[in-house]
């Protein structure tokens, strides 16, 4: 025979349903908001009673208001809405999207409340106010209809890192003015404040500047790039990124110098200055007998491991030394950094 049910376990089984049947009722209003970079803080709102915890909105049927309406005429909106948009309501059925600026906040933080009637977005400045616009745009763009419900929430954010920046290079890599527009626009979507515009390279002049044509007319081409590897002059090159008489340690340098100098039976030695260390490398190659070399040091500096793989590479086809400046193997895979400094540095040509 069955045990008969207690009150108690009865009571305690049907408050349970009651909790779980309450908690699928408002698993929608869980719904991630997906914004990249994520913010800083997310609060989706409870809804009271029988209150909706979301907002439906018509994407056709946005309307946005400042108290300020020079605010909404500083691309703010980035071309974003219609001038139909800005003016003054007079139909039923549109969302108000308000901008408010409050220079009492900090320049660079905004916030968005997202009511039951509208969209309020308030920034310590008309920077911060695009920011949240942006933020608005991503929430927007997760759905592909144009009739939408989006939860109830507060969203805060601010920067975490004043410098946010993309780099594109135009140099070596060709790309469409639509393309770079909607680069740029993607960077602002995104929250970037920096574009990184790499313009012009030893390649090629890519920027046309009306006061020097022959920039865009002649610096714009080139064939092809000529390496001519050669060890045949009478002298010694030595090749730095900064001239001799600078460099710190200069007696250990010119003592090696010279002693190459006497090896290998030239009249002296010459220098070349000035240019980093990939295009050293390869002036080495052009200007032999010579070398490039790094003085080991505790500072970090001394050029990256990437300006120096490539190079390696080269070398090491060629038989000619790629070493740090002990002759030992460089090493290119350090865990603790990405410079050279620790090892130094020596890159030689005078036995091709």
């Amino acid at each position: 025979m069955n045990a008969p049910i207690k009150i108690r376990d009865l009571f305690l089984f049907l408050s349970l349903c009651i909790v779980i049947g309450c908690d699928q009722d408002f698993d929608y209003t869980n719904i991630p908001i997906h914004i990249i970079p994520e913010p800083l803080q997310i609060d989706l709102k409870v809804p009271q009673n029988d209150e909706k915890s979301s907002l439906d909105i018509d994407l056709k049927r946005l309307h946005f208001i400042s108290a300020d309406p020079k605010l909404l005429n500083q691309n703010i909106l980035n071309n974003w809405v219609t001038q139909a948009q800005l003016r003054n309501a007079t139909q039923r059925g549109l969302t108000d999207v308000k901008f408010e600026l409050d220079l009492n906040k900090s320049k660079d933080e905004h916030w968005i409340s997202i009511n039951k009637n509208n969209i309020e977005i308030r920034g310590g400045s008309k920077e911060a106010l695009f920011q949240g616009l942006q933020t608005l745009r991503q929430i927007f763009d997760t759905h592909d209809d144009r009739y939408i419900s989006i939860p109830l929430a507060e969203i805060f954010d601010r920067p975490r890192f004043p410098y946010r920046g993309m780099h594109l290079d135009v140099c070596r890599h060709f790309f469409s003015v639509e393309f770079i527009k909607k680069y740029i626009d993607l960077l602002a979507y995104h929250k970037f404040n920096t574009f990184h515009w790499h313009l012009t390279e030893d390649q090629g002049w890519r920027i046309e500047i009306k006061k020097y044509p022959k920039l865009a007319e002649i610096s714009a081409y080139r064939n092809e790039t000529l390496l001519e590897i050669t060890n045949k002059n009478k002298h010694f090159t030595y090749v730095t990124d900064r001239k001799l008489k600078d460099t710190p340690n200069l007696h250990i340098i010119e003592k090696l110098l010279q002693e190459k100098v006497t090896q290998l039976n030239l009249n002296g030695i010459q220098e070349i200055d000035g240019a980093g260390s990939v295009l050293n490398a390869i002036k080495v190659l052009e200007n032999g007998p010579a070398c490039m070399l790094k003085l080991p040091k505790k500072e970090k500096g001394g050029g990256s491991i990437w300006d120096f793989a490539a190079t390696t590479c080269i070398y090491n086809e060629l038989g000619l030394p790629a070493t740090n400046f002990n002759g030992g193997r460089l090493d290119l895979n350090q865990k603790n950094h990405t410079y050279m400094h620790e090892e130094g540095v020596f890159f030689g040509n005078w036995n091709v």
